[in-house]
């Protein structure tokens, strides 16, 4: 159980997930598994150890996860590896090779394509379709098929590349005896140094970037963090605040204008009790409380509209939190695809936001007073009676507060 617990937790690292359970063949101790020359596993292996070597034939996919990964032998299928350091391939993959690892070292074959995520990786061999990788640093002197692209610090090509490379890259070495069959794209904050001797078939088309390339990972990063941050704590809203956000979503789905223009008074109203209270000195703490509680209410406020798309989209199935993933993540995509019309999607969608709780508030606090209503469950459909915009078509239920409503 120790051995496969750390196993699990290289695995977690890499981002992988391994089949099967630990194969043994040559076990030489419990942290190092060998499959010597001349030795055939007949079927897929899975294997996590301390160190792993193969110098025989697998008859089908490798799945490992270890310290150190040796293989010499010949992989019929695909190599799927997590390995806290150095894979060294001497033999042949006759499939693809995919995973993490601290290097790469590949001097065999590699029948089908690379795709991995590495401190470094060194190629002296074959590869005989794409790269992708992803890390501190790539060195290509041997032979690509198709096409190298990639996301890198330090990227060295002396090789042969038989179509593009297209990469973002720190710094770019095209060497003399590199032959590059299709284009040659970078995106870098400098210029690449390339080789007279260099041979470059098609187009060499250098892209200047603004951001070095660790600050322009470490936007992405944070990007994708404060992304997630945005799903778990509009989650956590919606648990919290659930019958308000329902009131809020079904608002927003048939109001949008007027969501609009409450949002657009809301902010206008509070930003001048906001300025008003800046100016006095007994004002000052109230301000700053205001306007820490606007920073929270803006960064959630396109909940309920994107909800209401999800909701849409998924035809009324799932209810509000299942609208509310797929309504952010069709947000995130445009503004990925679209950058402009994006922001602009964006900035409509705090503003009919802000305006969608405000009424979804405005409901909920009229719902505190001590009479029967019908609530509505947060996995479920729901309307909005005119013209005092009680929710119906919901488990019936008294809605004195947010946690008298159904949450099944």
């Amino acid at each position: 159980m120790t051995l496969l617990a750390r196993g699990a937790a290289v695995v977690i690292a890499g981002a992988l997930v391994l089949p099967a359970p630990l194969i043994v063949a040559d076990l030489i101790s419990t942290n190092i598994y060998i499959l010597a020359d001349g030795e055939v596993q007949s079927e897929d292996a899975s294997i996590a150890a301390e160190k792993v070597i193969v110098g025989g034939v697998i008859d089908g996919d490798l799945s490992v996860v270890a310290s150190s990964v040796t293989i010499t032998g010949t992989v019929k299928g695909d190599l799927l590896v997590a390995s806290s350091g150095l894979v060294s391939i001497t033999g042949t993959i006759e499939g693809s090779v995919r995973g993490a690892a601290s290097q790469f070292v590949i001097d065999g074959d590699v029948q089908g394509d690379v795709t991995v995520a590495a401190m470094s990786l060194v190629s002296r061999g074959t590869i005989e379709r794409d790269v992708l990788v992803f890390g501190n640093s790539i060195e290509m002197n041997g032979t690509v098929g198709r096409d190298v692209r990639g996301r890198v610090l330090t990227t060295t090509i002396g090789g042969t590349v038989g179509r593009d490379v297209d990469i973002s890259t720190d710094t770019l070495t095209i060497e003399s005896t590199a032959d590059i069959g299709g284009d040659l794209t970078y995106r870098s904050p400098r210029l690449g140094h390339i080789s007279g001797g260099a041979t470059i078939v098609g187009l060499t088309t250098p892209i200047t970037v603004g951001l070095s390339f660790p600050l322009s990972v470490y936007v992405s990063i944070a990007t994708l963090v404060s992304w997630l941050g945005f799903l778990v704590g509009g989650l956590v809203i919606t648990y919290l605040f659930r019958s308000t956000t329902v009131r809020a979503t079904v608002f927003a789905e048939q109001h949008p204008f007027r969501s609009l223009g409450y949002g657009i008074v809301t902010i206008v109203v509070g930003a001048t009790i906001g300025g008003a209270l800046a100016v006095t000195l007994v004002g000052i703490p109230l301000s700053i409380a205001l306007f820490a509680l606007a920073v929270v209410a803006i960064a959630f406020a396109p909940l309920p509209i994107l909800a209401a798309v999800g909701l849409r989209a998924l035809r009324g199935r799932g209810g509000i939190v299942a609208g509310f993933l797929v309504g952010a993540i069709v947000l995130r995509v445009i503004l990925a695809l679209v950058p402009t019309l994006g922001v602009a999607i964006y900035v409509a969608t705090v503003l009919m936001g802000v305006g969608s709780w405000v009424q979804g508030a405005w409901q909920q606090r009229s719902w505190s007073l001590p009479q029967p209503a019908p609530a509505v469950s947060i996995v479920g459909a729901a309307t909005v009676d005119e013209p005092n915009g009680d929710v119906s078509n919901g488990d019936v239920s008294n809605g004195d507060s947010d946690e008298s409503v159904n949450t099944e």
